[in-house]
């Protein structure tokens, strides 16, 4: 997979269509991730890597009413005691946990379909790097990250533990910073909810917020500086009218 991709990724990220990209980006983090995990076999590399005794799927039988499991999370956390979380569980905020309980009671439980889902999600940073480098910089230097992000060496970590992409152009650069689309609102408040809920599945992932928040500043600036032109413009033209001067 890595010698595939090294020969041929960086002209097939320069040449296909942007959505197109995009589906083989995330295939090929899939298969990589996948690659990597059955070296050591289907249960020992995937469906039996969540089960042990360490691991979140302990737990999953045993949380019966959530509320209850949530109120309570934080008095289990500290170890050697009786009824004390197992270590993964009590190394990380509750979501982790809800997750797999989730996965359980939709009738998707046990360590195979676990370990699936983990795959599936960690393969997204195939997509979710290059459209945020696309959305913040230029087309260019998002084909060009594609074939590193889909070689991801996180993915042998992550292996066993979003609407049409924008382009920057004139017409964003018109439109007024507080004349915000409803698509655009739906999406921010869908971002909004992942992060907020993404810092409940680790403490690590709190990191992320300065990140995040330095993406909307630049995402933003060049549209807050047209308004605030445009309020400017505003002002002056009504300085200037026959009425005011008058």
């Amino acid at each position: 997979m890595a010698v595939l991709v090294c020969w041929r990724g960086p002209a097939l990220a320069a040449r296909l269509p942007w959505r197109r990209l995009l589906v083989l980006s995330y295939a090929t983090a899939l298969a990589w991730t996948l690659s990597l995990a059955l070296v050591d076999g289907w249960q020992r590399g995937i469906a039996g890597r969540l089960t042990t005794r360490h691991e979140y799927l302990h737990e999953v039988p045993g949380v019966t009413d959530i509320p209850v499991m949530l109120g309570t999370f934080t008095t289990r956390i500290l170890d050697f005691q009786p009824d004390s979380w197992t270590t993964h569980v009590s190394g990380h905020p509750p979501g982790a946990l809800l997750v797999f309980v989730w996965l359980d009671r939709v009738g998707l439980g046990g360590g195979g379909w676990a370990g699936t889902l983990c795959i599936l999600t960690a393969a997204l940073t195939a997509v979710a790097v290059p459209y945020t480098v696309r959305l913040l910089g230029t087309d260019d230097a998002a084909r060009a990250v594609l074939p590193f992000a889909a070689l991801f060496p996180g993915a042998v970590w992550s292996g066993v533990v979003r609407r049409r992409p924008v382009r920057r152009g004139d017409r964003h650069r018109r439109r007024c910073w507080r004349t915000a689309s409803p698509g655009a609102a739906r999406s921010a408040r869908s971002a909004a909810a992942l992060l907020g809920f993404g810092c409940y599945l680790s403490y690590g992932l709190v990191l992320m917020v300065p990140i995040a928040v330095a993406v909307v500043i630049l995402g933003h600036r060049h549209r807050f500086t047209a308004g605030w032109a445009g309020v400017r413009r505003s002002w002056w033209a009504r300085s200037r009218s026959p009425a005011s001067t008058g």
